[in-house]
């Protein structure tokens, strides 16, 4: 039910918060998806922490309070760098949410790079 999804997505927050470095930034953006900021992360950069944070939430057993249930969940990422990627904020998340929708089309849990 919502609870139970709820009770997820906020231990999935807290599983991407652990994950990043003091600087980062992970915002919720619209129901299931976020936005990580890292600042001096370029594309290649990016494209690896995503990569290696996707095996780590498929990896990740979940918990749900009250049940025996421990669902497991898989992350779909677009990334997209400033700079060659886009020149401006909107450009950029315009690129990362047309990355994710490709790598949701795709099959999901993958890591696609926008602007390339």
């Amino acid at each position: 039910g919502y609870a139970e999804g709820d009770a997820v997505l906020a231990e999935l927050t807290e599983l991407l918060r652990a994950s990043v470095r003091p600087d980062d930034r992970v915002c919720r953006y619209g129901g299931e998806e976020y936005v990580l900021l890292m600042p001096d992360f370029d594309g290649i950069q990016a494209s690896l922490f995503a990569d290696r944070l996707r095996s780590k939430v498929a990896e990740h057993r979940f918990t749900v309070e009250g049940t025996s249930k421990s669902p497991s969940l898989t992350v779909s990422i677009g990334v997209a760098s400033v700079g060659t990627d886009a020149p401006h904020p909107e450009a950029l998340l315009e690129l990362a949410n047309d990355a994710l929708r490709i790598a949701k089309r795709s099959g999901g849990n993958q890591v696609v790079h926008g602007g390339r």
